[in-house]
């Protein structure tokens, strides 16, 4: 896995957030998504979001 990366875990794959449908596990680099998308994501009860450093 990648540093710096953010892994979303999706409850109901497909759901769509942050103009993406969400499968239920994805690794994104962590300068994937803009502040704005990323907020969006956090506060979304239907995806988690783990951010991953080394």
């Amino acid at each position: 896995m990648p540093n710096d990366s953010l892994i979303i875990v999706c409850r109901e794959p497909g759901f769509r957030r942050a103009g993406i449908a969400h499968p239920a596990v994805e690794v994104y680099a962590a300068d994937h998504f803009n502040a704005e998308q990323l907020a969006m994501l956090v506060a979304e009860p239907m995806l988690e979001v783990i951010g991953v450093k080394e």
